[in-house]
């Protein structure tokens, strides 16, 4: 029963990621200037994509990753 546990946790957090990573590109995409929610996303995605559960995980995490690194890059353009 443990094993349906993790797989359900593991299929929540890549759930959560894929959401967290479509809203994140939405913000970019439609040149939000909200740089405080922009952080808390990218912060989140990351947190959740330092989890063991999903890095010990044969997920390819890849897509999550592109996400991150293009919202760090809008988020350094749009200053302090």
């Amino acid at each position: 029963m443990r094993m349906g546990i993790n797989m359900a946790s593991l299929t929540q957090y890549i759930t959560d990621l894929t959401n967290g990573c479509d809203y994140l590109d939405h913000m970019v995409s439609t040149s939000n200037q909200d740089q405080t929610r922009i952080k808390e996303i990218i912060d989140g995605i990351e947190y959740q994509l330092s989890l063991p559960m999903v890095t010990e995980s044969d997920e390819d995490l890849n897509d999550f990753h592109v996400s991150v690194s293009a919202g760090k890059a809008y988020l350094a353009g749009l200053g302090d």
